[in-house]
């Protein structure tokens, strides 16, 4: 039964769709109004301002981090669940999950077009269809990043495709992405230098950035021309993992790992700190900067130079591994993170049928529900010889290919 279904291109899209519904559907049914963490509760905040006609930018006490999109979407959710008595809770994770649904009908899309092994789409639909991850971040939480997701996925299967449409449609798909949350723009460059290998005119690669950028662009429109430059300088203060501060209070990410093992970090373990002082072994200057929020800020500068470095080595390599190994670096360098991040790696990780999916997203989700000082440091660890093992395949992929030009 299972090989006649999966052979049916029709039918195994099917049930994979079903399956990724149905297992968010009862989730969210078993949890009804309870709320994970407190990112509902600030959707529902943004909601009721707009409705009250006033701007989230000006709340005295909550700072609105992203592009003035989604905003508008939790306020539209809003009006339908005071219209027909509706759980704002429930409204606002069913985005999430019509996107869970679309990604993992994808998956079953791409993994055909890579396999002629009749049982891997739809295996691999599954595997990510029945997730732990992406049905807590979606169904759990309610965060927008299975949205987010499924619209990187689409713009890098498009581009994957080779012609100059899909790598147009792709970049305005990827822009579209950005829009609701900017941290895509970190797949940008890939995707415009792939543009311009591909179709070396300076208009195409100059119009997939272009599209990269516009629907950004257009939705802070509005903001700047009635002088409310907030909308801009919040998103671009947030663009690159601002709210990592999150993911130190947390317990997430290597300046945590680092403080569990003993590094002497102020505001993550002062007790050491101290005491590493008074011994003499850390002087005042070196104090200084162990502090949790400059290291992030280091962490972060680290990563913009890790990630340079690796776009010129490895900026010819298959675009949906370098867009994997581009999150997994992410996590072995960035100080701090929220748990619903680790969702980023997960599609293209399925995608590829990578062997570090399993224990990735065993780990990413018990980080998520379960933030103990050795889980995270087992994640990082994790992550860290994951990257190893990516950046060493791409490599020896383009060696590979290099070698037969060398014998011609």
């Amino acid at each position: 039964m299972f090989d006649v279904i999966a052979r049916n291109k029709v039918a195994r899209t099917i049930v994979v769709i079903f399956a990724a519904a149905c297992s968010r559907f009862a989730v969210m049914a078993w949890l009804g109004d309870r709320e994970l963490g407190n990112d509902i509760r600030s959707f529902r905040v943004v909601a009721e301002t707009l409705l009250a006609g006033k701007s989230v930018f000006d709340l005295p006490h909550f700072v609105y981090t992203y592009p003035p999109v989604w905003m508008y979407a939790a306020k539209l959710l809003r009006s339908i669940g005071d219209t027909y008595g509706v759980s704002f809770t429930l409204l606002i994770k069913l985005p999430q999950v019509f996107a869970d649904c679309l990604v993992s009908a994808l998956v079953v899309f791409a993994v055909a077009r890579r396999t002629e092994k009749l049982n891997a789409p739809m295996l691999a639909g599954l595997l990510y269809a029945l997730n732990p991850l992406s049905i807590y971040v979606a169904a759990g939480i309610g965060q927008i990043d299975p949205l987010v997701m499924g619209l990187v996925l689409v713009a890098m299967l498009l581009a994957e495709g080779g012609r100059l449409r899909g790598y147009l449609v792709g970049g305005l798909v990827l822009g579209i992405a950005i829009s609701l949350k900017t941290f895509p723009i970190l797949l940008a460059p890939w995707l415009v230098w792939r543009a311009w290998t591909a179709f070396p005119r300076r208009w195409v690669a100059g119009g997939v950035a272009g599209f990269c950028i516009l629907p950004w662009a257009l939705a802070l429109l509005p903001f700047l021309l009635n002088g409310e430059t907030t909308a801009l300088t919040r998103t671009v203060e947030f663009m690159f993992l601002q709210s990592g501060s999150g993911g130190l209070a947390q317990q997430r990410g290597l300046l945590s790992a680092l403080a569990f093992v003993g590094i002497p970090i102020r505001g993550l373990n002062a007790g050491t700190e101290s005491f590493a002082l008074a011994l003499g072994v850390v002087g005042p200057a070196l104090a200084w900067v162990m502090d949790q929020y400059r290291l992030l800020l280091i962490s972060k500068i680290l990563f913009v130079t890790i990630y340079l470095v690796m776009f010129w080595f490895l900026r010819n390599g298959p675009l949906l591994k370098v867009c994997l190994l581009t999150f997994v670096i992410l996590f072995s360098v960035i100080g701090g993170f929220f748990g619903y991040y680790l969702l980023w790696p997960l599609p293209f990780a399925v995608v590829l049928r990578d062997k570090g999916v399993v224990p990735y997203s065993l780990l990413a989700f018990v980080l998520n529900v379960w933030a103990d000082p050795w889980v995270n440091l087992l994640f990082w660890v994790f992550c860290v010889g994951w990257s190893v093992l990516l950046v060493r395949g791409l490599l020896a992929e383009q060696r590979s290919a290099v070698e037969p030009h060398r014998a011609i």
